[in-house]
């Protein structure tokens, strides 16, 4: 329990209590030296417990700096005042991540740290390990290198979430594609360009070189979790799987079908119509690597994951 002291205009003057269940006492005194901005706190002095923080802001009122005893947190921001990327370094360890937002300001992408210390040569070693990335694909699923996770909306509340658990299988490469913008490039000069502007962000801006994967790969991702069928899918097999030239597609039932095979980019690399219950695609042609396998029938459709090994 506390209070809190305002002036008249709202400033926060201090605050006053024990917070946490280990009932951690405080007297916090605030104070406001930011010219052209009355409300931004400059300096906050515990008299509990002797601590102090000072705060530093830029001109558009974001907090661009945060330090105290035990921590020092440093934030960096877009030019329409968006989170871009922030670090803090403590006794705690080390924590960073950073942003990526749509056009329409929305986040799609965000790459973090654990929270960890490390030494170089018994010397503190503050180059943060971005090694935690979480694609935004769309409001309704989130994937991480893990997997995924879905939320469920009622009139626009979101009233749900569930992490994994499949019934991804309606959704295929060529959905994705009319659900999401075209790429204004190809993959690896996107994803080059956009590593580029993480390093010159840390170094730039928060005086960091963060460590970088060699490749955030969502696709591979995806993939795997959209095979996992609907109870209601048709169903198929696949031999051999790895295969070299030939795949073998089995059905349960005789009847037309479309048969699409995608790569690993989501581009559509053969197709074939059979009425066959079994039926007999050349592979022959594609490069080694991981494929996607797209069966359409009237009653919809199924996709699997196959190899071609060389």
């Amino acid at each position: 329990m506390g209070f809190s002291v305002y002036t008249f205009g709202g400033q926060l003057l201090s605050m006053h209590g024990d917070k946490g269940s280990h009932l951690v006492r405080y007297d916090n005194v605030y104070h406001y030296d930011i010219p052209g901005n009355p409300f931004a706190v400059s300096h906050i002095h515990d008299n509990e417990n002797g601590v102090d923080r000072e705060l530093c802001w830029d001109d558009n009122g974001n907090l661009v700096k945060a330090i105290s005893d035990g921590s020092n947190r440093y934030l960096c921001w877009t030019e329409d005042n968006r989170l871009q990327a922030f670090l803090e370094q403590g006794e705690q360890g080390n924590i960073a991540a950073w942003y990526n937002y749509s056009a329409s300001g929305e986040r799609n992408f965000k790459l973090a740290s654990p929270r960890m210390s490390l030494q170089q040569n018994a010397e503190p070693f503050s180059n943060p390990p971005l090694v935690y990335p979480t694609l935004y694909a769309s409001p309704l699923v989130t994937l991480t290198k893990h997997g995924y996770t879905k939320h469920y909306f009622e009139e626009g509340r979101r009233i749900c979430s569930k992490i994994g658990g499949g019934l991804l299988g309606n959704v295929t490469a060529e959905d994705i594609e009319q659900l999401s913008p075209a790429l204004a490039d190809d993959y690896p000069v996107l994803y080059d360009r956009q590593r580029t502007g993480v390093v010159q962000t840390f170094r730039s801006c928060l005086g960091a070189d963060p460590l970088l994967e060699d490749d955030v790969n969502f696709w591979s991702l995806l993939v795997e979790h959209e095979t996992q069928r609907d109870d209601d899918e048709p169903a198929f097999s696949l031999r051999p799987n790895p295969a070299r030239d030939r795949l073998t597609v089995e059905r349960p039932d005789a009847g037309p079908a479309t048969f699409e095979v995608f790569n690993a980019k989501g581009q559509k690399v053969l197709s074939q119509t059979s009425d066959q219950a079994v039926v007999t695609l050349d592979v022959s042609s594609l490069a080694a690597g991981s494929y996607l396998l797209r069966v359409t029938t009237a009653e919809g459709s199924s996709v699997r994951t196959f190899v071609v090994g060389r």
